[in-house]
């Protein structure tokens, strides 16, 4: 009897370059905090007009915000990638590959897949918990 090979291995392989790639795209707004903290901090005084902290402190939480969730996803994903190796923690494998069909157009494809892999029963009934 032959059994039938799944892409476990080949998927987790996959959440950790894509979780690579989203670390890295999750680092571009550090410019826009740059920014903002040098508007907080006068750097952009001229003569007359300085522009208002309200504004850098704007240009300061934004980024902030977008930096960690693309951080705290990136490291969801490495997770994942853990959790699928081992075979372990079986919804948290289905969360992150649901959340992580946002990340265009290498997480959509990751997401989908993994879904579609997760949903077989012999893989299922082959996770611990």
């Amino acid at each position: 009897m032959v059994e039938k090979q799944d892409n476990i291995g080949l998927l987790a392989m996959f959440y950790k370059i894509v979780g690579v790639i989203m670390f890295l795209f999750s680092l571009f707004p550090c410019i826009h905090l740059i920014i903002g903290i040098a508007i907080m901090a006068g750097g952009f005084k001229s003569e007359d007009v300085a522009p208002p902290f309200i504004f850098g402190l704007v240009f300061t939480i934004i980024p902030l915000i977008f930096i960690s969730c693309g951080v705290a996803l990136a490291i969801s994903m490495f997770m994942c990638s853990r959790y699928l190796e081992a075979k372990s923690n079986y919804r948290f494998c289905q969360i992150v590959s649901g959340i992580s069909c946002i990340f265009m157009p290498f997480g959509t494809v990751l997401g989908v897949l993994t879904l579609i892999e997760l949903s077989k029963d012999p893989i299922r009934e082959s996770f611990v918990s």
